[in-house]
């Protein structure tokens, strides 16, 4: 599955080796007339739900499910923080974690969302650090880390409580989160 962010849509391609085609095309977001941009994209491990995040319109973007079977959404997006870009989600399928990307305006902290994917519900939303770009679980499910453009940073969010565990970086060595 890749994403065409200025196009609003959504490609499944297979790739046989030697050659790649496009499958299916699907149209993402609400509106035809705004770009909202499919952005993340992550896979569940039983590799049934395709979990999106579209990172512009309206002006947040929002959190999307899709059933791989026959590529149909399974609930209406969400609205996330401002402009959800890259997710990934627990090996168990139930959380997706969002970093909110921030674009516009004063640079502030921006926050991770979290999802909690059987309903479509946003659980929390942790503040972190200024334009997060990334977002990685560990194999085991209990920390998830994302990389901040604008603070030099790699945030630990431990994946029970959803609150910052720990901080990297430049500034922050020798420091506990």
């Amino acid at each position: 599955y890749v994403g065409a962010e200025s196009a609003d849509l959504l490609h499944r391609i297979r790739f046989d080796g030697m050659n790649a085609v496009v499958e299916r095309t699907i149209a993402v977001g609400q509106s035809p007339t705004e770009l909202e941009g499919p952005h993340g994209l992550a896979i569940s491990g039983d590799g049934r739900v395709l979990h999106l995040t579209t990172g512009h319109g309206s002006p947040d973007g929002k959190y999307w499910r899709f059933d791989l079977g026959p590529d149909t959404l399974l609930a209406p997006g969400i609205f996330l923080g401002n402009f959800p870009a890259s997710l990934d989600v627990t090996p168990d399928g139930l959380f997706a974690f969002v970093v909110n990307f921030n674009l516009h305006g004063r640079m502030l902290p921006s926050s991770v969302s979290v999802v909690y994917t059987p309903t479509t519900t946003e659980v929390a939303r942790t503040e972190t650090c200024t334009m997060p770009h990334g977002s990685r679980i560990t194999r085991d499910g209990r920390a998830q880390y994302s990389t901040y453009m604008m603070d030099d940073q790699l945030v630990e969010l431990d994946t029970r409580s959803f609150e910052v565990a720990r901080r990297f970086g430049r500034w922050w060595k020798g420091r506990e989160g």
